[in-house]
């Protein structure tokens, strides 16, 4: 666990799948009485070449929820979503419905 100023981190879950190995990372900030106020999720997924990707996704997302979400990006192939600014947006369960279905839709 590290620490900087009154926030901590921490590993709290790492899967593999698809070659691909998904981590995610407990953020906890404090106030200055040292009680949590706090708590984010944040995934990284290192790719089969080294690579490591934020796979974006809200940061309140529940920790099995986002493994669930991992994995199914993955199976796509770790596609960036951007918006028409070139933002990087965040995935979602619906978000990613939607892409399954364009992409059935493209193999028909």
């Amino acid at each position: 666990m590290t620490s900087l100023r009154n926030t901590t981190t921490a590993i709290i879950k790492k899967r593999t799948f698809n070659n691909h190995m998904i981590r995610i990372d407990e953020m906890v900030e404090y106030d200055m009485d040292n009680n949590p106020t706090v708590l984010k999720n944040i995934c990284l997924v290192t790719k089969p070449n080294g690579e490591i990707v934020v796979f974006n996704i809200s940061p309140y997302t529940h920790a099995d929820s986002i493994i669930d979400c991992a994995k199914e990006w993955i199976g796509f192939g770790c596609p960036e979503k951007k918006d028409q600014f070139g933002i990087s947006q965040k995935w979602d369960a619906d978000s990613l419905a939607t892409l399954a279905t364009d992409k059935e839709n493209e193999n028909e």
